[in-house]
């Protein structure tokens, strides 16, 4: 009797070694199989929400057939979409940095120019606005854009007074000789050079003018205009009638 409670003894030891050895096996079988691979899904889950979009976890379990091979080729595809948009996003993030970086060069150079510009075009109405001389800018319809301090020092007009319309100062006994100018400047654009003639004061005076004009173009080098400098030359006559009443003696 004793011997066969030994014996149904080690028979139940070895029925729960060997389940508990089949559990193990089984259990460790089941672990490999589908929790560990959920287990690197999680980790990839995670991951993703990090902003790493490889899935070096889950290759092993792409080509499997089951649900866990679909969740892991599932999110495969959204690593292999995040990835290239993320790709173009920063591609296009480096362009717009380049179109920024080009602006700003483009910008500062514009500027640089439009200073110098500017400069320029200020000693130039510095020199004009301080000449000697009578000067005048016409338009090509004869009408004054501008018209110096001495101009309306030695012919008594103000730009205000004028208002843009052609000044009246040229006698009727030059009006041919003129024209005739005028149209070598603008047409054929000769520059003239110490034209001798007269022309009349607001106060209805004559005197003696030495005239230099040229045309000028605008930025695509078509014809804009004329410049015209008026040199007072009636003290030069006088003299120079008395030197021949001198000589005449």
């Amino acid at each position: 009797m004793a011997r066969q409670a030994v014996i149904f003894s080690m028979i139940a030891a070895g029925v729960i070694l060997l389940t508990f050895s089949g559990t193990y096996f089984f259990g460790r079988r089941a672990a490999y199989r589908y929790m560990l691979p959920i287990m690197h899904l999680a980790q990839s889950a995670r991951e993703f929400g990090e902003g790493k979009w490889d899935v070096g976890h889950i290759a092993q379990v792409l080509h499997r057939a089951d649900e866990i091979g679909t969740l892991a080729q599932a999110l495969n595809r959204m690593s292999m979409k995040l990835k290239e948009l993320f790709s173009n996003l920063e591609q296009r993030v480096a362009e717009l940095k380049e179109t920024q970086a080009a602006l700003k060069e483009s910008e500062a150079h514009f500027k640089s120019l439009y200073e110098e510009s500017a400069r320029a075009q200020e000693l130039y109405r510095s020199l004009i606005h301080s000449s000697a001389d009578a000067i005048a800018i016409y338009d090509l319809n004869g009408h004054p854009n501008y018209i110096s301090p001495m101009f309306t020092r030695t012919f008594g007009w103000s730009a205000e007074e004028l208002g843009g319309k052609p000044i009246p100062f040229v006698p009727e006994s030059e009006q041919a000789a003129t024209t005739a100018i005028i149209d070598e400047v603008l047409t054929h654009g000769r520059p003239c050079q110490g034209f001798e003639t007269k022309r009349s004061t607001r106060d209805g005076r004559s005197i003696d003018v030495s005239i230099s004009a040229s045309r000028y173009d605008d930025h695509e080098g078509k014809p804009a205009g004329m410049l015209v400098i008026l040199r007072d030359i009636s003290e030069k006559k006088r003299l120079e009638a008395q030197l021949q009443h001198i000589e005449r003696m």
